[in-house]
Formats: C-alpha cells, sequence, structure tokens
C-alpha cells in the first residue's frame, strides 16, 4: 500500500518495478514465450540474442492523455495505430505446457506498464515485469511554437499496487490456460457475466452509415449514404436469402450526421426518414430476432459538435484534444470531461422513445484524468466513475453494446463490437493469439472489426471462426466514393448491393459452425502442425480450422483445405 511507501528529500519515486527478473530466460535455453495483452493477445517467444531498437513497454489502458499529449498525425501520414492492452496482466511460460505464471494486478493497474525485455536488448535474458507511475513526467509547453520543458507532475498518484501470481502446470501451462484462470478469476469477482443465450443463432451485425457532413462548393453540406427506407430493402433481401438474426447498428443517423451532429442530438436527420419509419425498422428487425441500436460517441467529438467549456484539461493547462490532419473536413477531436459524458448518457436515458439501445464508442476504451484547476479527477477516479455510469447505462438501455472495452466494463456490455484480431506487430512479437477472445468466450457476445475494412480472403473468415467472433460489416446505399472529402474517406468498400450475397454466405458459414458452441467457453486451442488450429469448446465440442491449401485429416475426418469444420 502507498502508506508503506516514504518520500523524504529532494529525490522522488518515478516507478516501482515488481520482481523484474522473475521467469526470465537466457536467449532460448528453455522453449517458451511471454504473453502480453497487445489487442488480442501477442507471445514474445524465447530466442537467441539480437539486435533490437526497442523493447515492449506499454500503458495498462492506453496513455493517459491528460499527462500524455498525442503528437499531430501529418496529412500524408500512412501508419497505422498501435494496439491496446485493454487488461492488466502479462504471463511467461516455461516448456511446452510444463510451468507457466499469469501476473494480475488487483489494483494500481491505472497507473500499470506491462515491459518486455527481448533477449539481446538490454541483456541476454527475456525478462518481463510491471512497473507502477507515481510520479511522471510531462512537457510543460511555454510558446506556440512548440517548445517547453520537461516537469514531474507536483502530486503521487495513489497507486496501492496489489498484484497476484497464479501458477499454472501441465495442460494449463500456456496461454490458453492463462485466460481461462483471468476468466475465472473475472467471474468470482462479478467483473464478466454470463449474457449469451445459447438457444439462437449468432447475429450478424450490420453497421448502417447514415449521414456524414462534406465540403460543397459553397460551404458545407451533408451527404446522405443512407436512408431508414434503404434498411427496410436490405433486411427483406437478406431475409430471402435466409439470414434474419440482425443487430443493426445506426451511426450518424442524427442532425447532420456523423462528424456534424452535437454529441447530446435525440433527433433524426430529417434526409435518412422519420421517427415514424424508425419505429416501423425497429419492428421488423424484433419481430426476426433482430435488434436495433444507435451508436453514440460522448466521449469527444468535433468543434462544432462540443461545448469547449465542457472539456477535460491536460496537466500543462490546456484542453485534452487531438489533430490528425489527414482528416479532410475537421481535423482537431476534443475531449469531454466525465460530468458532460454523464450528463448526455443521462438525456439519452430520457428519450428512450427514440433511443432504447446504444452502442458506446471511445468511453469504454480511453482512460485518463482531468486536470480541471479545483475540479481534478485522477485516472482511478476517472475508472470507478466510468463503471459507474457503465452500471447506470446497463440498467437504463435494453442492449448497451462498447466497442473495444477495458477490462472493468466488461460486465456492463451486453456485446462486445471491434474486438481487436491481432496484436500490434512489433518485431519481436511472434504470434498472434485470441488470449482476449478466450476470456470473455462463453459469457458475452463478441464482433470482429468489419469484414469490408480487411483484405476479404478466406484466411480472414477463417479466424473469425478461430476466435469465436461474430461476423460485423459496414455498409451504405450509395457508393463509398461519396465519402472521399469526408472524415469517413477510410472507408473505401461499403455499398450494400456490392455486399449483400456475400454477406448471406458468409454469415450462414459462420453460424453453421458458432451457433453449435454460442454461450460455450474455450477451453483448448492447439496447433498440431503449421497452419492448422483445433479449438476445444467446454462440453466437448471441437472445432478444425484449416488454413493451409491442403486437406487435412482429424482421426478419420478430412478438412478441406481453407476451410472450418466441426469434427466432435
Amino acid at each position: 500500500p502507498d502508506e508503506g511507501i516514504i518520500q523524504a528529500g529532494k529525490n522522488v519515486l518515478h516507478k516501482l518495478y515488481i520482481m523484474p527478473f522473475f521467469g526470465a530466460v537466457r536467449g532460448d535455453d528453455i522453449p517458451g514465450y511471454v504473453l502480453v495483452p497487445d489487442g488480442s493477445g501477442a507471445l514474445i517467444r524465447f530466442n537467441k540474442p539480437r539486435t533490437y531498437i526497442s523493447t515492449f513497454s506499454e500503458r495498462v489502458y492506453g496513455n493517459d492523455l491528460g499527462m500524455t499529449r498525442l503528437a499531430p498525425r501529418a496529412s500524408t501520414a500512412t501508419q497505422t495505430d498501435k494496439m491496446r492492452l485493454s487488461m492488466p496482466v502479462f504471463g511467461i511460460a516455461h516448456g511446452g505446457r510444463q510451468n507457466a505464471f499469469l501476473a494480475v494486478a488487483e489494483s494500481g493497474d491505472e497507473y500499470m506498464n506491462i515491459l518486455v525485455s527481448p533477449a539481446g536488448s538490454t541483456v541476454d535474458f527475456t525478462w518481463s515485469c510491471a512497473n507502477f507511475v507515481y510520479k511522471d513526467q510531462y512537457i510543460q509547453p511555454t510558446n506556440k511554437a512548440g517548445g517547453g520543458f520537461t516537469a514531474i507532475q507536483p502530486h503521487i498518484n495513489p497507486v496501492n499496487v496489489s498484484m497476484d501470481y497464479i501458477f499454472l502446470s501441465g495442460e494449463d501451462a500456456d496461454y490458453v490456460g492463462m485466460a481461462k484462470a483471468y476468466r475465472t478469476r473475472l467471474q468470482d469477482k462479478g467483473m464478466l457475466k454470463k449474457s449469451v443465450d445459447p438457444s439462437t443463432p449468432i447475429k450478424l451485425k450490420l453497421e448502417a452509415l447514415m449521414a456524414e457532413p462534406t465540403k460543397g462548393i459553397i460551404g458545407d453540406k451533408l451527404v446522405t449514404m443512407t436512408r431508414l427506407s434503404d434498411i427496410e430493402t436490405w433486411i427483406d433481401e437478406l431475409e430471402s436469402l435466409g439470414v434474419s438474426d440482425i443487430s443493426l447498428v445506426l451511426w450518424g443517423s442524427e442532425k447532420d450526421g456523423v462528424s456534424g451532429h452535437k454529441l447530446d442530438a435525440v433527433k433524426l436527420e430529417p434526409k435518412v426518414g422519420t421517427l415514424k419509419q424508425l419505429k416501423h425498422l425497429k419492428k421488423k428487425l424484433t419481430s426476426n430476432g433482430g435488434e436495433l441500436i444507435f451508436r453514440k460517441e460522448i466521449h469527444g467529438g468535433y468543434e462544432d459538435q462540443i461545448d469547449k467549456s465542457r472539456l477535460a484539461h491536460h496537466i500543462d493547462g490546456g484542453v485534452i484534444d487531438k489533430t490528425d490532419r489527414s482528416k479532410p473536413m475537421y481535423d482537431t477531436m476534443y475531449f469531454q470531461n466525465i460530468n458532460e459524458m454523464e450528463s448526455i448518457l443521462n438525456l439519452f436515458a430520457k428519450n428512450k422513445d427514440t433511443i432504447d439501445s446504444v452502442a458506446l464508442t471511445g468511453i469504454s476504451t480511453n482512460l485518463f484524468s482531468d486536470f480541471r484547476r479545483n475540479r481534478e479527477v485522477y485516472r482511478n477516479e476517472a475508472k470507478d466513475r466510468i463503471i459507474e455510469l457503465m452500471a447506470k447505462a446497463n440498467n437504463e438501455f435494453n442492449t448497451l453494446a462498447l466497442y473495444d472495452p477495458n477490462v472493468y466494463t466488461l460486465q456492463y456490455a451486453d456485446a462486445v463490437y471491434d474486438v481487436p484480431m491481432q496484436h500490434s506487430q512489433f518485431a519481436f512479437e511472434t504470434d498472434t493469439v485470441p488470449f482476449v477472445q478466450i476470456v470473455m468466450s462463453g459469457c458475452v457476445e463478441y464482433y470482429a472489426p468489419h469484414i469490408n475494412f480487411g483484405t476479404n480472403n478466406i484466411d480472414d473468415l477463417l479466424k473469425i471462426i478461430d476466435y469465436g467472433a461474430y461476423p460485423s460489416y459496414i455498409l451504405t446505399e450509395q457508393y463509398s466514393s461519396e465519402l472521399a472529402a469526408t472524415n469517413l474517406n477510410y472507408i473505401y468498400s461499403s455499398q450494400y448491393s456490392d455486399w449483400r450475397d456475400r454477406i448471406a454466405d458468409t454469415y450462414k458459414y459462420i453460424n453453421n459452425i458458432l451457433s453449435k458452441v454460442k454461450g460455450k467457453a474455450i477451453e483448448k486451442r492447439i496447433i498440431p502442425e503449421d497452419g492448422i488450429v483445433i479449438v476445444e469448446y467446454e462440453g466437448g465440442t471441437t472445432i478444425v480450422v484449416n488454413y493451409t491449401n491442403n486437406a487435412w485429416k482429424y482421426g478419420t475426418t478430412e478438412i478441406p483445405g481453407k476451410s472450418a469444420q466441426i469434427v466432435r
């Protein structure tokens, strides 16, 4: 506990490292790996020493934007963002299912970093640990040109660190065993609850992009990409193709569209449809086992979307913002304070005749301090407030879906969207594994990122089955070229008519397999040889995923190349 740390004199405690060489391995003397919850999960295997330009050092739950300013993204930037650590855990495995441990932060996770130093980066050992930040550094600007000096935060973070080490052996001494141990820990603490109905087919998530502002010859104009009447046609056509269990998410249905509407907007944009049409659409969906959900961002917005007097503040005295100069319409996003987020959620709850189910972005993903003078909200306090808001939202709305959430909000999610399917692809990360998915499996329905954002090859489809995720698409009635001069210009293939048949075929293929294990947890994941994955669920149901071009036999059952099949 913090009371046991005495700081006297001019020296201050910056970070506390917990057992940094526990489980360390020299070179590749012992086979094994370090597990980090980077994205879906990553393994860093023990290898011979080699030169790396960096080590793995990442903050759990992402950077604290109240302490760290993000560098503006250039207009020509092509880099992708790093994945986030959504769970305060890491693990080390020695040998092939021999001995392992999972380290879990029971408290202090808001100030936790996970470190992995591959052999050769500093010493000839691969080692990993957690450290906790008690006093951090930041840049205090001195002029608008970007000059400044490094300062140390005046307050001491209330860390109160507590770490648990769960030791595993035999069949449980791998990343699957670690995920199962963490899943059990979360369930025992009430932080992960079963919310899956195993008696129904899996749902198909369709995110309908409705409207978005764009530059006009004289002033800005609104591009209507999809109308409610268009969506009714989609539903009818997909039903005729054998698809009826649709989770429909409306994005940008508010007045002035995705990037132009006020964050507290409730009324429909007249160009996309009427309230009567909305109610009819909802009735059509629910009668076929589907649902209607509104995508809502209450966490941050562009200048015309927010009230600048209600923003969160950086420790340097300015507001918290993020600039992306590749955006053609609005390039700076501002982040709201927690009180404003609460006010907007309360407003939505009072308008349940229109909005009775929501999918929230941002608030469940980003965790930052707010340093408004005399109204400071430290990172641990922000987490507690977010948990309170999510608990309230879960009670207020019929369905609460969360985009890529941090683990402390999982217990309130009826569905998880955009679950990461890869890691950050650092040079020393050797394997992508579904650690996060295994933790959630059997408890909450989770959906892959939009399939039409990927390469759209068979391997993407097989990976969705391998990881137990549900399919998701973002769709428009109009050509996506209409978005070229908007902030959504990264959406390059979304027209419903182009995707209709593939959506139906893909959904039926995935549902035919995953509906048989709906509500069941993943218990084993084995790779008997390159390109072959065997996933076993509780109850014994087993799926083989064959990523290779050649047929492969499981007992007497032959699984054709580039396919997945239930074998038991």
